[in-house]
């Protein structure tokens, strides 16, 4: 037998003794169990059985099967678990935006509302506020003859009346009666009378006598057309609101009809 023969020989026995070695080494816990009786057939087993080490990669094998499906199963918790964070973080931020919109729709409304709520009380002001006038009622009259100079008396009787809802105090009234050739330049200072008069809602306040002697050269000028006699002035009062108004006006007489008519002038017939 050649040395090469020999050589196979004694690896296949090395080979097979390890074998054996490995098998009694995997049958050992099974002996533990087993007993005596069990001992013997791992020793047999171990020695008739020239398998024994493949068994156990079989185990090892399955081992390694189980513990991939567990690592599996984790991943899978753990990628459910990401899913169900993203949908809660999904309904927070959209429950967050919702919330903001409700809460831009409660702003807009309460400003709509303030808004509305200034429109009113302002319209109410200008709907219950006092407004004065003069009166309509306006007259003129004149002695029969004229005095020694040549001068004509003349009274006139007006009044101021409140077409509001509301009382007005007068604060002053600067009124004036006067021949002019042209109408009044419309500038008034802060003087006169009726300070503090109390004129009630629909209430006429009257100012009568108020007599004034003219040169009967203005007279006739007036007559003639030449010029005119004008009623005019301005008034300044305060409402119940504590707000301060101005009406201004101007009429003038109409010498032929002997009555009093609104002077055709925008700037001298205004008010607030």
């Amino acid at each position: 037998m050649s040395v090469r023969v020999l050589t196979r020989r004694s690896a296949w026995r090395r080979r097979a003794a390890v074998a054996a070695l490995a098998g009694l080494c995997l049958a050992s816990p099974a002996s533990a169990a087993h007993g005596g009786h069990g001992g013997g057939a791992r020793g047999q087993q171990g020695q008739t059985s020239p398998f024994a080490a493949p068994t156990g990669a079989s185990r090892t094998a399955a081992g390694a099967l189980g513990d991939n499906d567990a690592v599996m199963q984790i991943e899978g918790e753990l990628a459910d678990a990401r899913n169900r964070t993203i949908q809660l973080t999904v309904w927070i931020v959209g429950l967050g935006i919702l919330q903001t919109v409700i809460f831009g729709i409660a702003l807009i409304a309460a400003a709509r509302a303030v808004k509305g709520a200034r429109v009113a009380a302002k319209t109410l002001a200008l709907l219950d506020r006092a407004y004065l006038f003069l009166d309509q009622d306006i007259s003129l009259a004149h002695a029969d003859h004229r005095g020694p100079r040549g001068g004509l008396k003349l009274r006139f009787e007006f009044g101021v009346k409140n077409h509001g809802r509301t009382p007005a105090v007068v604060r002053w009234l600067n009124i004036r009666h006067q021949y002019l050739a042209a109408p009044p330049e419309g500038r008034y200072e802060e003087a006169g009378y009726g300070e503090g008069l109390v004129i009630g809602a629909g209430e006429t306040l009257r100012f009568d006598h108020h007599d004034m002697t003219m040169a009967g050269a203005d007279w006739d000028k007036a007559e003639a057309g030449e010029g005119a006699i004008y009623l005019h002035g301005c008034l300044v009062y305060t409402d119940i609101f504590k707000a301060q108004h101005e009406t201004y006006f101007c009429w003038r007489y109409d010498s032929a009809r002997h009555t009093f008519g609104i002077a055709e002038s925008a700037d001298l017939n205004r008010f607030d």
